[in-house]
């Protein structure tokens, strides 16, 4: 136990130096204020699309380019619980989850694996794939997936000794799949017997499994203190190599590309977890590193490209951190301060001078060697012996002397003449390399600098321009005789170029100071800029100045005052310049947006992306091609030659969204949240369109700003910069047009434009040239055919009508004929005869009578046009009585006219129903007809005018199946009415059944149809 208690004292012990003394690397941290749907994260996984998957307790979330996409069961996922997730040799994924088995994502749809698909248990811990197989660790055992096919192929659940058999981790040994269990020990797959295998149960416990070269990282417990183990994989039951106690549990590991390895920690009931890096002297705590807030880490995965970190805790959510030890943050943690408000850095030898408001630290290697207070400063000056100078006595013992410490204040630091310079409010205090304070001086230098070791030049504040000649001789230094003073007011920087000192002021623009002389650039009209803020010398001995609105001055002052280039604000991101130096041609400028980098036109900006999460800059030092930058927050390390030596990424762009007339597209058409086509092609109508796009692989998105201009309208020029990842296009005329966007990278200084989509907008077929072809063509064949048709037409028109007449003249006289025709004559004169012969002088009489009667009605008839259906009636009476006289009037005759007809005011064709008539007798009845009946009956069916002629005749015969053989009359008829009305199709209908009689049914339309 003691030796335990010795092993954690030790870890307390570097943890807590590792922390104290230890700079923030950026991270950036993700939460439910951000879009995840929860803040308990346990997976965690960039994939080959740069698509970070984040599995939390409530659902999955894909996030590119800081947009957030969540998804639960109502999107298709087996559970909204996702532990674990792995990408297959197809790029597609695959989600474990914590009680709804496997689910597969293909970039368009989800689809589950279950324990209803063969799956040994739906609680899913861990995965991992090899070659074609999907290994699946679960609360009850393990499935093996075959990728291809995505089924189950082999299942073991083995009952171990918790009634469990809890599957935490794969790991791939000697080309074998191992994995190792909470309580019943590591075991091998042979999955080509499809057998598994007990290789070690001598490790109790086991979290987590790391291979690493020739040795497993293992982290388990042994029931009385957490350990972290180093074990040889060559022989299982082999003694640890070595072992670590902790009071944490690591449930992952990763490793970055220089061989680190991280693991993520949690001590479930206890605050001891984190991100831990591993090392030969054990694990140490990088949580205060990263900017990590939370203890309950559980997953972790590695960005190779961008050298990034993700981090899934189990209470905060995800962070990013950011490996590539580009910028460092020195918080005031690391100077064991809550807050801490750092005014100037600067550097002497190897020493690093951190100037705040109330010390002044002294740091080698990043670690804080020496502390001189304020306090120590002030006594300092009270133990000052002033000069017995009367002039002296007076202004300092009442001023310096007099101040109380509260309103002591630390203005500026400066390494001069081989010793270091603090400016205070109450006089200038020189330290030497020793950090010992070995001189003060009653002066009050806001700005300052030493032209040699007897020259000092300096800026009172809120006064004017001093200038002292015999500095070393402090002790002889006089008010009167050896300060001078100058009528220039609010110098705020002293910037030497080659042989010439120049003064920059904020209210008198720019001077220069030789032979203790002053020359004002603004009052000499050379140079009318007076606000100026801060300035450089430039790599090429030229003078760069930024004045108050942000604009940046190139001049050359080597003969002659000429400005090189003015760099506009606008160009330089931000109007509010901090500080500005110059490094290998490049010009660095502080401001309110970043550290802004430019050289030749080309700017590159570092700002919260890349870490640098304060930009309230107070002052910055450049050391070598280390740029020190001093914040509210402590200060900011940032290595430029890291910076400019990143490989140039060049990022693509991909259609995230695209709505036509307001609607978004079908999603048929994306894949993988982008649109898979290069091409859009759509009808006239839906003319106005809005594209949105996202970067691909960027490795600073919010980096990059884009412009857009549409090849195919009259204006291609370019639109403004903006970091707006949208284009509007309303309203676009039919046409082909190409969409080019530029997209510059902040981050790398380049731009490239890329042609994110071809747009055809598809012409109204009425404007189209084929149709206004085909139109020209048929318009001119249309006329001709009208021409053409409407001669014929007249003419057939012409003969028709001509044939009509003589038709209907013919159709009258074979009407004539057939009610007169030898027969029905014949007929009617053998039954005179007979009446005659019986000596029935009465019937023949009367049949005589009759017979005349109808042929003289028949006569008058066949001269008119119309007659009224009074008069058919009237003439169909006649003729029905005397044919019926042949039958001895056996047959009952019905004439019956619905109460609703006028028959007077109706007029029809002459002699149109009579051969109908006629064929009841002819054909329907014969001497053996048994109760024989005619009925007639008239009736009105809208426009037209129904008559029904009904018998219980013999029928009408057949010839052709059940198809009627109309007689001689129907036919005569059918011509009739189609000579009178155009629709003849109803106009005349027959139906008889064999022995049971005939119907025929006529229709004369009485409206406009003679």
């Amino acid at each position: 136990m003691l030796f335990f208690k010795k092993i954690k004292l030790l870890f307390v012990l570097l943890f807590f130096v590792e922390t104290l003394f230890a700079q923030q690397f950026p991270s950036v941290n993700y939460s439910t204020l951000d879009g995840l749907p929860n803040n308990s994260i346990y997976a965690v996984y960039k994939d080959s699309r740069s698509i970070l998957w984040v599995g939390s307790a409530n659902g999955l979330s894909a996030i590119t380019n800081n947009n957030i996409q969540n998804f639960y069961t109502s999107n298709g996922l087996a559970h909204n619980s996702c532990r674990a997730i792995v990408e297959d040799q197809n790029k597609n994924l695959w989600f474990g989850s914590y009680g709804g088995g496997i689910t597969f994502y293909d970039g368009k749809k989800f689809e589950i694996i279950s324990t209803k698909h063969g799956l040994v248990n739906d609680k899913i811990r861990t995965l991992f794939i090899h070659q074609k197989h999907l290994f699946v660790g679960t609360q009850y055992g393990f499935s093996v997936i075959d990728i291809a096919a995505k089924k189950v192929i082999y299942s073991d659940k083995y009952k171990g000794v918790k009634n469990l058999f809890q599957v935490m981790d794969f790991y791939l040994y000697n080309e074998k799949i191992h994995f190792a269990t909470f309580s019943d020990g590591i075991w091998s797959i042979d999955l080509s017997k499809k057998k598994m295998k007990l290789e070690n149960h001598d490790i109790p416990s086991v979290f987590s499994v790391y291979p690493n070269g020739s040795n497993l990282y293992i982290s388990h417990i042994d029931f009385v203190n957490n350990l972290y183990n180093q074990l040889a994989v060559k022989n299982y039951r082999h003694q640890l190599l070595q072992s670590f106690a902790t009071k944490t549990i690591f449930w992952d590991y990763t490793k970055d590309k220089r061989g680190v390895i991280y693991a993520a920690a949690d001590g479930i009931n206890l605050a001891s977890g984190g991100v831990f890096r591993i090392s030969e002297k054990g694990p140490i705590n990088c949580s205060t590193d990263f900017g990590l807030q939370s203890t309950k880490i559980w997953s972790l995965n590695y960005d190779k490209k961008q050298d990034l970190l993700y981090v899934a805790t189990l209470d905060k959510g995800l962070y990013i951190v950011d490996l590539k030890k580009q910028i460092y943050h020195y918080p005031p943690s690391y100077f064991q301060k809550q807050k801490l408000e750092v005014l100037q850095i600067n550097t002497i030898d190897s020493t690093a001078l951190i100037l705040s408001k109330n010390e002044l630290f002294f740091s080698t290697n990043n670690k804080i060697e020496k502390v001189i207070a304020k306090r120590k400063l002030y006594n300092f000056m009270q133990g000052y012996q002033f000069s017995k100078n009367k002039d002296w006595n007076i202004e300092y013992k009442l001023y310096y002397k007099n101040t109380p410490f509260i309103n002591f204040e630390l203005v500026d630091l400066k390494v001069m003449l081989d010793k270091i310079w603090v400016s205070t409010n109450l006089g200038l205090f020189q330290i030497d390399k020793n950090l010992k304070i070995i001189g003060y001086y009653p002066f009050l230098p806001k700005e300052f600098y030493f032209i040699d070791k007897d020259h000092l030049i300096y800026q009172q504040t809120y006064g004017i321009f001093h200038a002292i000649t015999n500095f070393s001789k402090q002790s002889k230094v006089s008010a009167k005789n050896d300060i001078k003073v100058y009528e220039f007011r609010d110098g705020v920087q002293f910037i030497k170029v080659l042989d010439k000192q120049f003064i920059l002021s904020y209210s008198s623009g720019l001077a220069s100071f030789e032979n203790n002389k002053i020359f004002s650039y603004a009052e000499s009209g050379l140079w009318k800029e007076k606000e100026l803020i801060c300035g450089t010398k430039t790599s090429q001995n030229n003078l760069a100045i930024a004045n108050s609105a942000g604009d940046v001055f190139i001049i050359d002052v080597s003969n002659k005052f000429k400005i090189i280039e003015k760099i506009p604000s606008s160009k330089l991101l931000g109007k509010s310049v901090a500080f500005l130096k110059c490094y290998k041609g490049y010009l660095i400028i502080g401001n309110e947006k970043g550290v802004v980098l430019y050289k030749d036109g080309e700017v590159r900006l570092i700002n919260e992306e890349q870490g640098l999460t304060n930009k309230i800059f107070s002052s910055a030092h450049l050391h070598g091609a280390m740029l020190s930058i001093a914040t509210t927050t402590g200060y900011f390390k940032l290595n430029i030659d890291k910076f400019l030596a990143n490989e140039l990424v060049q990022t693509q762009l991909k259609i995230a969204k695209i709505e036509v007339n307001y609607t978004s597209i079908s999603n048929k058409n994306f894949n993988w949240f982008s649109y898979q086509s290069k091409n859009l092609k759509l009808p006239y109508s839906q003319n106005s369109l809005s594209i949105s796009f996202e970067p691909y692989q960027a490795l600073y998105p919010a980096k990059l700003i884009y412009r857009y201009k549409l090849l195919g309208m009259s204006n291609t020029n370019w639109s403004n910069w903006s970091p707006a990842k949208t284009v509007n296009l309303t309203y676009l005329p039919p046409g082909d047009y190409q969409l080019q966007v530029e997209l510059k990278d902040l981050h790398f200084g380049k731009s490239n434009a890329i042609e994110l989509l071809t747009i055809t907008i598809a012409p109204p077929f009425w404007k189209s040239w084929w149709f206004i072809l085909v139109s020209l063509c048929s318009f001119m064949v249309l006329s001709y055919l009208i021409i053409k048709r409407r001669i014929a037409t007249i003419t057939k028109q012409e003969k028709a009508k001509g044939e009509m007449q003589k038709r209907m003249a013919e159709t009258k006289m074979e009407a004539l004929q057939s009610q007169m025709n030898p027969h029905f004559i014949f007929n009617a004169m053998n039954s005179i005869q007979n009446f005659i012969m019986d000596n029935n002088t009465d019937e023949a009489l009367l049949y005589m009578g009759e017979f005349s009667k109808l042929i003289r009605l028949t006569l008058n008839h066949s001269s008119k046009i119309k007659i009224s259906l009074a008069e058919e009636i009237k003439y169909l009476e006649a003729y029905t009585t005397l044919e019926n006289l042949r039958f001895n009037n056996r047959i009952d005759i019905k004439i019956q006219v619905h109460k609703k007809i006028q028959s007077e005011g109706i007029l029809i064709p002459p002699m149109l129903l009579q051969p109908l008539v006629e064929n009841t007798f002819i054909h329907a009845f014969n001497a053996k007809s048994i109760a024989p009946k005619l009925h007639i009956l008239f009736k009105m069916e809208g426009a037209f005018l129904s008559c029904e002629i009904t018998d219980n005749g013999k029928g009408m015969a057949t010839t052709n199946g059940d198809k009627l053989n109309p007689s001689k009359g129907i036919e005569l008829v059918k011509e009739r009415l189609k000579l009178l009305q155009k629709n003849t199709d109803f106009s005349l209908k027959v139906s008889s059944v064999k022995d049971e009689g005939t119907t025929i049914v006529v229709k004369i339309k009485l409206k406009n149809s003679f």
